[in-house]
């Protein structure tokens, strides 16, 4: 939601750390995201619950299933995958979140 704050102060690619310091301080929960403005985050778009989970929509004929913080085409293309043969019908949602991966819908 944008409550948190932070600047980054140092990076330290050999270590994989960000040092930053808060400038609007607010509870972070569980399961919260992390937007660095800027950054091409490399994470997968499925993690291993949201496979099974997918396994269980499409086992139960679901009509749509929704991915958040989609980065491309080709992560579609993924889900797709994923989905199978039995999910061929199932619509994807994509949320679209970066300014990076809007320029990339055309791909």
């Amino acid at each position: 939601d944008g409550a948190l704050e932070l600047t980054v102060e140092s990076v330290d690619l050999r270590k994989g750390e960000l040092r930053c310091y808060v400038t609007h301080a607010a509870t972070i929960y569980d399961r919260s995201n992390v937007h660095v403005v800027g950054a091409d985050v490399n994470l997968p778009l499925v993690s291993d619950r949201d496979e099974a989970d997918l396994a269980f929509g499409v086992a139960n004929d679901v009509d749509f299933v929704c991915a958040s913080f989609v980065r491309s085409p080709q992560q579609i293309h993924e889900l797709r995958g994923i989905l199978g043969t039995r999910g061929r019908h199932t619509a994807i949602i994509a949320k679209v979140e970066t300014v990076a991966a809007l320029e990339k819908l055309d791909a």
